[in-house]
């Protein structure tokens, strides 16, 4: 960890002007919040986007990292989004490598997987094991963006010392979010919910002025408003999907249609179904210009990182993720076939392990 930490910090040291291209996610919000906690101590001056991995799928990081020293946190980029990039370039990353290596020499990428760490680690969490040394006082922020990210239960300890620190209790949640952290990293993730990049850009703006835990506390009141409505939505959608989603019961599916739906919901839905039904594989669609998934499965009976790219095979879109959860974006045209590659491949699964 130390050697990483110095590969990093001599690439900093080189360069006065940083920029960060970060997720939407509020594991992603407390990453740029961290990494700019860095710069700033570094005495460097930054630039701050926020990007998905959808988009950097489709080689928008090429068009983004227009620095001579470019650093990219919680968004999987793949080789073709990388071609033609040839200023400096340091991903930091948790989701699953792709197959295909980056050998670039202007290009380092970090992976928790690459230093043997094997549990669920959010980039939050990555970054604060290698900076801990720099950034000792903002943990509260690595536990927030973990709890975000589904991490909770895999960090329990660090995130129960750390509640602690700070005079919090735990609670019972098996993810977390019953205890203060949980609660803000709600907050903290419904900017994007409610109004997309614009809306966790406004978020992140906000919270990266904080100067301590109490006063990111305080900050996060001006979203509490925003985080109520997309809390209500949820409790709605979650009784409509009871109604109204398909059951495909000799695969353990659900698919459910968000039907236009205005906030950005997929992802926080599906989430929070996989903790309901952990033994269900649960897709959630919405079309917009083009049509967005969100698939989860609670019990990691199922590689859906994996059976989405397989899915994807020959379609215009794009997808990856994590083993428990993942996400595609599709054309309109070539929904129904990924819907339909998708079922026949989650069968072949089932009938393989029978």
């Amino acid at each position: 960890m130390e050697n990483l930490r110095e590969i990093i910090l001599s690439k900093l040291r080189k360069y006065e002007r940083v920029k960060v291209i970060s997720h939407t996610d509020c594991d992603g919000i407390c990453s740029a919040i961290l990494f700019v906690k860095l710069l700033k101590k570094l005495g460097k001056d930054f630039l701050v986007l926020f990007s998905s991995p959808e988009e950097a799928k489709r080689g928008k990081i090429r068009n983004l990292a227009t620095f001579k020293l470019n650093v990219v946190l919680d968004i999987p980029v793949i080789e073709f989004g990388l071609r033609g990039i040839k200023n400096e370039l340091i991903i930091i990353d948790h989701h699953e490598i792709s197959k295909k290596k980056v050998e670039k020499p202007n290009i380092l990428v970090f992976h928790p997987i690459l230093l043997g760490i094997e549990e669920y680690c959010p980039v939050s969490r990555f970054l604060y094991l290698i900076f801990q040394e720099e950034l000792k006082e903002f943990d509260y922020l690595a536990c927030i963006g973990c709890i975000g990210d589904g991490g909770g239960k895999y960090w329990k300890k660090f995130i129960a010392r750390t509640l602690k620190k700070y005079g919090l209790k735990i609670g019972k949640d098996e993810n977390l979010y019953d205890n203060k952290f949980g609660y803000l990293s709600l907050i903290v993730g419904s900017g994007r919910i409610y109004r997309g990049v614009s809306g966790a850009r406004e978020i992140f703006f906000e919270l990266v002025k904080a100067k301590n835990f109490q006063d990111f506390e305080e900050r996060c009141k001006k979203f509490r408003g925003w985080y109520e409505k997309v809390e209500r939505r949820l409790k709605e959608l979650e009784k409509e999907f009871q109604r109204r989603s398909e059951y495909y019961k000799d695969i353990e599916l659900r698919v459910f249609d968000l039907r236009n739906e205005k906030y950005n919901l997929g992802s926080a839905l599906s989430t929070k179904l996989s903790y309901k039904y952990p033994n269900l594989t649960i897709m959630i669609y919405n079309e917009r210009k083009r049509v967005n998934v969100n698939l989860r499965r609670g019990d990691g009976k199922i590689n859906l990182c994996e059976l989405v790219e397989s899915s994807l095979r020959n379609l215009d879109g794009t997808g990856g993720g994590h083993r428990n959860a993942a996400g595609a974006t599709v054309k309109k045209e070539h929904f129904e076939i990924f819907k339909r590659n998708f079922i026949e491949n989650l069968r072949r699964i089932y009938q393989n392990v029978s």
